[in-house]
């Protein structure tokens, strides 16, 4: 699932904040907090009209039909704090790790998203978020899971470094909030040999930017409004 985007990484320079200034711990306003099933309702909607529905990863589709056999697993967690947040990233890394060991494929979960609501402050900024997704990167590191776990930032502010921060293509890694995606080295090497990367790249770029960018984010604006929580989406009709 969204192998394309880690795949994506491979071929950009991501764009990291050069603020210094000092960040201050902001108290979460409780009428903010962002129900678990809703979160991971929106998320697993914004993975069928994005993702799937616009084809930006041609693997999504067969992990998402086999969701119920957890190919797709949406984990959310509605932690405040940032320690509670990068704990929850390792405890995935190793589940994911685990499940490796069964060489049935029917009995592997493809991928693992770890879906993080907009609870915790510090990853609202996306300059911010990207050096928690660098820290995540040390933990798995630490606990054994290098080469063998890769972990994609996505966020609804998301940019690539020399390419304009309107750029309707950015979308490819736009979400809903905040989250962590792990995915299985394995996997990604093998789907690097099944896709020719560059001609994917390109293909969603256009499809995107013929969207464009105003649609693009009053659907994300929309999504996590709540607009569509009450509809079916696409794929469940």
């Amino acid at each position: 699932m969204l192998v394309v985007s880690r795949i994506n990484h491979l071929h950009r320079i991501r764009l990291h904040s050069s603020s210094s200034h000092t960040r201050e711990r902001r108290r979460v306003n409780a009428s903010r907090s962002i129900d678990e099933s809703l979160a991971r309702a929106r998320t697993t909607r914004w993975v069928d009209d994005v993702v799937i529905g616009r084809n930006v990863c041609p693997f999504a589709s067969n992990a998402r039909a086999r969701v119920r056999n957890e190919r797709l697993d949406v984990v959310v967690t509605n932690a405040n704090a940032l320690d509670v947040v990068i704990r929850a990233v390792a405890r995935e890394a190793l589940t994911l790790v685990g499940d490796e060991r069964d060489e049935r494929d029917d009995a592997r979960r493809a991928t693992t998203v770890l879906v993080v609501a907009a609870n915790c402050e510090e990853l609202r900024r996306f300059g911010d978020f990207l050096n928690v997704v660098d820290a995540c990167e040390g933990v798995l590191r630490a606990i054994g899971c290098e080469g063998r776990v890769q972990i994609v930032g996505f966020h609804p502010e998301y940019a690539f470094a020399g390419e304009d921060a309107g750029d309707a293509a950015s979308y490819t890694n736009r979400s809903p909030y905040p989250m962590f995606h792990l995915l299985r080295e394995s996997d990604v090497a093998r789907a690097s040999l099944e896709m020719n990367v560059s001609e994917i790249l390109k293909t969603n770029a256009k499809t995107l930017r013929d969207i464009g960018k105003d649609a693009l984010a009053e659907y994300l604006t929309r999504l996590r409004r709540g607009d569509f929580d009450d509809v079916a989406a696409p794929s469940e009709k």
